[in-house]
């Protein structure tokens, strides 16, 4: 199944990409700082932007089965 994840680099979504990569998923991540990607498998693909760029988000959603949006504030709640 291929899926895009939205929020990657955050710690939900850490746990989230390493699963869905585990679980044999075709991972999409669109992310503002590639670097910040969790060490280990990558996901096939890395696209550099920003959520709030409908362009960006129309090519990460190319082509997907599914959706995992996974965006928070960055602060604990």
């Amino acid at each position: 199944m291929k899926i895009a994840i939205f929020g990657a680099t955050g710690r939900t979504g850490r746990v989230t990409l390493g699963l869905a990569l585990e679980q044999g998923f075709e991972v999409t991540v669109l992310v503002r700082d590639p670097s910040r990607l969790p060490p280990g498998p990558s996901p096939q693909r890395v696209l550099q932007g920003d959520v709030r760029d409908p362009r960006a988000v129309g090519e990460a959603l190319r082509g997907q089965e599914g959706v995992l949006i996974l965006l928070g504030t960055g602060n604990d709640l």
